[in-house]
């Protein structure tokens, strides 16, 4: 599935603290189904999100406030619960290992109608020995539009992450291998198979999606005129060596002189590298409505949600690797974003 999420949950924390009045408190429904012949006896469950007390939040009650969801009890209780009401005495003497990377809900209310989120990626293993093999994975978002989604949003939720796990009682895992060491690294892992975070030098060039980037696969030969991207004129090379101006706004990232960037509203920002992952410092759309930003934070392009009009702030962020969303780590007050002289001239975005 061709998927863009995630997220940090620090900024929606630090919101919901402020202006959530009430918490709703999420609990796997019961199912009625059995399954006869289950590979797997047992489970065990690694909640690998950042903050296992959090899954997001939804609009409650008559003045539509941001209610934060929490779990009743932790959500890996409530998966081995789950586990153990399916299962029978037929089944084999397998082990599972479920490694939740995301749950989150995320609720809008429009003019006329209300939108709700519901994200859950994961992975399952088998326990194979002192190993463990793929036995699948998921990366889904659901999405629900009505006067009031809350309740449908809820039930979809449950039934996904309850789904996920049956359905794959009877699966044989893939041949693939992990230690366990591999799996609490997962993230590295995963950014291991992309050309841009296993690499010191960069493919110069000009890229108009998040997928050519992390490829190192440019769309197109570049040529600059000013060592300062923003105020520069920068031109795409076409067949028989002609050329045409570049629009920021149709960019994702250049590399010039073997040196990244990225586009945020209509700027160029040069990237750096720490710890695997890549940070800027650029500008960002505020929202003019209550929850737009937050929504933006929690789901990232899952919501279609474009601030146009909004005014704008700096702030610090990062590359989410599974899809190129900027992450807003903080907001920098009475700063000028570090883009050379982005301010000055903004003839990239001509």
């Amino acid at each position: 599935m061709n998927k863009i999420f995630l997220c940090t949950l620090f900024i929606v924390l630090s919101y919901l603290n402020l202006n959530a009045q009430k918490v709703y408190r999420f609990k796997l429904s019961p199912v009625q189904t059995k399954v006869s012949n289950s590979l797997y006896n047992s489970l065990v469950v690694l909640d690998y999100r950042g903050d296992t007390t959090s899954m997001g939040f939804i609009l409650a009650g008559i003045m539509a406030r941001y209610t934060k969801v929490v779990p009743d009890i932790p959500v890996s209780s409530q998966f081995k619960y789950l586990f153990n009401s399916v299962i029978d005495t037929t089944a084999a003497h397998g082990e599972l290992l479920l490694q939740i990377r995301r749950l989150i809900f995320a609720e809008r209310e429009n003019s006329f109608t209300g939108n709700g989120y519901f994200n859950m990626r994961a992975n399952l293993y088998a326990k194979i020995g002192r190993h463990y093999q793929l036995v699948s994975t998921i990366d889904t978002l659901v999405s629900k539009t009505s006067l009031d989604p809350t309740n449908a949003i809820l039930k979809s939720g449950d039934e996904v992450m309850a789904d996920f796990l049956i359905k794959n009682l009877k699966v044989k895992p893939l041949i693939s291998i992990f230690s366990g060491k591999d799996i609490l690294n997962i993230d590295d892992m995963e950014k291991y198979e992309l050309a841009l975070y296993n690499r010191d030098e960069y493919t110069d060039g000009l890229y108009l999606t998040y997928h050519s980037f992390k490829n190192q696969m440019p769309d197109r030969q570049i040529t600059v005129d000013s060592a300062d991207l923003n105020s520069g004129d920068i031109r795409t090379i076409e067949g028989g060596g002609i050329t045409s101006k570049v629009k920021a706004a149709n960019v994702y990232a250049i590399v010039y002189q073997g040196h990244p960037y990225v586009v945020s509203e209509g700027f160029y920002y040069p990237l750096k590298k720490v710890n695997n992952d890549f940070f800027f410092t650029g500008k960002a759309r505020l929202s003019l409505l209550p929850g737009d930003e937050l929504m933006a934070d929690i789901m990232g392009p899952y919501t279609g949600l474009v601030l146009f009009g909004a005014p704008t702030a700096t702030f610090e962020m990062k590359i989410d690797y599974e899809n190129g969303v900027f992450i807003r780590l903080k907001k920098v007050l009475d700063a000028k974003a570090n883009s050379g002289n982005a301010q000055k001239n903004k003839k990239a975005n001509n």
